[in-house]
């Protein structure tokens, strides 16, 4: 059975944006919904396409991605008016694209993130990711499951990337990381799914989205890193290119202009190893790792 939509849903710090802005628009032939900003604030422009959206109005491709980012993250997952919000938005997504000859692609690494984790604040914990209340709304408005693309990297590396982001927004600071981890696992046990912890488990998050009826497409980040044609890799119809051909979109964390040395990357990375092996998950994580 085909998919109704395709999903990348990251995870982050995964070549997400290079694919959303070079490889995705520039070489693949579905039809694409992008990323947004993350944010915990509605602004006017978000209000004006809600009433577009109620009113039936033609929306573009990125007004549809945008309330559709921004309903599943924000709602708590029941009958919300969130809820009801992506549900309409995601008919109107499916609908557009019902004679598409391929299916579209929903591209987005917010829909593995929630505003608490990313922000790490806790104005909006609670909530899970918004790839769970997003298969949701599929399945109710199709009989065919949303395909799951997500990419995977080792895990410690992967969530010191994620800090280390943050670090590089100015939302925290580099020597923040052990109140950074504890806030992480406070959310996790609050809610599953809900924080940067359980990308660390990779096999658990395949397992539980899939029990959703999602067909997840798990792919490993060095392959993507050295595949010399992308797409077919993804999966999706598009031109043969590598991903070393298209202009870097993020630079590396280590870079100077962003005052974080390959030394201190490494200290976080055996501080990271150390608090798990005595939590006694190391293996764990290692054991479901997908790499």
């Amino acid at each position: 059975m085909n998919p109704s939509i395709i999903i990348h849903a990251g995870l982050p710090r995964t070549a997400t944006t290079t694919l959303q802005k070079t490889l995705f628009p520039k070489h693949c032939h579905h039809p694409l919904y992008t990323k947004d900003r993350m944010s915990s604030m509605l602004t006017k422009n978000e209000y004006n396409l809600l009433d577009k959206l109620n009113q039936g109005q033609t929306l573009t491709n990125s007004e549809i991605a945008r309330i559709i980012f921004t309903s599943a993250t924000l709602t708590f997952g029941g009958e919300d008016e969130w809820f009801l919000t992506l549900l309409k938005a995601t008919e109107k997504l499916l609908l557009k694209e019902k004679s598409s000859k391929l299916p579209p692609i929903l591209s987005s690494e917010l829909l593995t993130l929630t505003i608490a984790s990313y922000r790490c604040r806790g104005s909006a914990a609670g909530r899970q990711f918004g790839i769970i209340p997003l298969i949701k709304a599929v399945n109710k408005l199709t009989n065919e499951p949303p395909k799951i693309i997500l990419c995977f990297r080792d895990p410690i590396e992967h969530f010191c990337s994620m800090f280390l982001r943050i670090v590089r927004q100015g939302i925290t600071k580099k020597n923040d990381f052990n109140k950074y981890v504890k806030y992480q696992f406070r959310l996790e046990n609050n809610v599953k799914y809900s924080s940067n912890i359980s990308h660390l488990y990779h096999k658990s998050l395949i397992t539980y989205l899939e029990d959703l009826n999602s067909i997840v497409e798990p792919i490993k980040y060095k392959d993507l890193l050295q595949s010399s044609d992308a797409l077919r890799l993804l999966n999706l119809e598009g031109n043969k290119i590598s991903l070393s051909k298209l202009k870097k979109e993020n630079h590396h964390l280590s870079e100077p202009e962003f005052n974080i040395s390959i030394e201190q990357i490494k200290h976080l990375q055996l501080g990271l190893t150390n608090v798990f092996k005595a939590l006694n998950i190391y293996n764990k994580i290692y054991e479901e790792a997908f790499l």
